[in-house]
């Protein structure tokens, strides 16, 4: 699953990027974090993320009226009349948060769905830009240019094997036939090294 980090999780419960991260740094978040390569602690889990959260949060830490969050499991079972209150704030805010399911109907609350959306859909437009700027390469281009690659590799090594046959039968010196074909791998490499770099000059173009 792709790491998520602790920001957009944050919007994904609705509460602050602070009460996320000391629930990492408590432990209250362990087994759904994993380091990213910047060596921040990221999301690898969101459902493990979610009980995570509600088992190892504290109920004394928690506003006394705000609603539990249904597990996915439990997400299609009959939902019950639970009355709805205010989420009076905390001291300092800390543990402000609401649940990204709606008790009373089982469903993500719309807000909340609408910034799921709406994350989504700046990752598209960045990846549309990215592609725009030539940052960005589509898998099937790239798989392309490797086997074409590979394929004239193939073939560069194919000649050599058909060619030094004839010129090293009847040579019976170890040395001069690995200078032989040292040099031939060398010259047939830097060959096929300026040919895929025109290549690449003219695809530029």
């Amino acid at each position: 699953m792709e790491l998520m980090n602790l920001f957009t999780y944050a919007k994904l419960r609705g509460c602050s990027r602070q009460a996320v991260q000391k629930a990492v740094d408590d432990g209250r978040l362990k087994k759904s974090i994993s380091m990213g390569a910047t060596g921040k602690p990221m999301i690898n889990d969101v459902e493990l993320a979610h009980l995570e959260w509600e088992k190892n949060t504290a109920a004394k830490h928690r506003p006394p009226t705000a609603p539990e969050f249904t597990p996915p499991a439990t997400r299609n079972a009959k939902p019950k009349k639970t009355p709805i209150a205010k989420i009076p704030p905390s001291p300092g805010g800390e543990w402000q948060e609401e649940s990204p399911i709606d008790p009373g109907t089982g469903l993500p609350r719309v807000h909340i769905s609408r910034q799921r959306r709406e994350h989504f859909e700046a990752m598209a437009a960045q990846a549309k830009a990215e592609a725009a700027a030539g940052t960005h390469v589509p898998r099937e281009e790239v798989s392309r240019a490797a086997f074409a690659v590979a394929r004239q590799v193939r073939d560069t090594l194919l000649l050599i094997e058909e060619r030094m046959p004839d010129q090293l039968a009847s040579i019976t010196d170890p040395a001069r036939i690995r200078q032989m074909l040292h040099r031939e791998f060398r010259d047939a490499l830097s060959k096929l090294a300026q040919e895929v770099a025109a290549d690449d000059q003219h695809a530029a173009t």
